[in-house]
């Protein structure tokens, strides 16, 4: 998904069709915000879905992936992280929903190449506002960062110790498996 206005910076949101008013949010405010969002509800029928998802992963700046219960399950979303990921965009994951139901639900493919990236994790006891200023930053952070800093990129203004924070939630993540090792 080349931007068709090069002053903006492309943001493809991978999410579950279940949290499709969340994504809708998200969509609206980056779009408000001056990015060019693309999300899967551009296809139009007889549309070569995995071409045209692919080409806009392959194309985007910042792969935004809305992490749910539902999204982690979808083997569809798994796909397209995997591709972000073996692209080298800079990914943003997204999650409003509990740390731990989420990662329970997770493949360990999932769990593996999320495990470096710092989530925004986005508080339910925070006025909407201060949640959507979260989502805002941590994509213009993403957007001016090189892409080899991206695996250790620090989205979450709450989390000033970074490299404590990723350790846990690294660690939280191999708890929620135990058959890892």
């Amino acid at each position: 998904m080349e931007s068709t206005d090069p002053t903006k910076v492309s943001v493809m949101i991978s999410y579950s069709h279940q949290d499709t008013d969340v994504m809708l949010n998200i969509r609206d405010l980056l779009t408000e915000n001056n990015f060019e969002v693309w999300v899967d509800t551009k296809l139009k029928g007889g549309s070569k879905f995995f071409e045209s998802i692919g080409s806009a992963i392959i194309g985007c700046d910042i792969f935004l992936f809305l992490l749910t219960k539902d999204s982690v399950a979808s083997k569809f979303c798994e796909d397209e992280v995997s591709l972000a990921r073996i692209s080298e965009k800079k990914m943003v994951p997204v999650t409003y929903c509990n740390f731990r139901e989420v990662i329970a639900s997770m493949s360990p493919a999932l769990r593996l190449i999320l495990s470096s990236t710092q989530w925004i994790c986005l508080d339910p006891g925070l006025q909407d506002a201060e949640n959507n200023d979260k989502i805002v930053k941590s994509v213009k952070e993403a957007s001016q960062t090189d892409k080899e800093e991206t695996s250790n990129l620090p989205h979450n203004e709450d989390h000033e110790e970074d490299a404590e924070s990723v350790v846990t939630k690294h660690q939280e993540l191999h708890r929620a498996d135990p058959n890892h090792t």
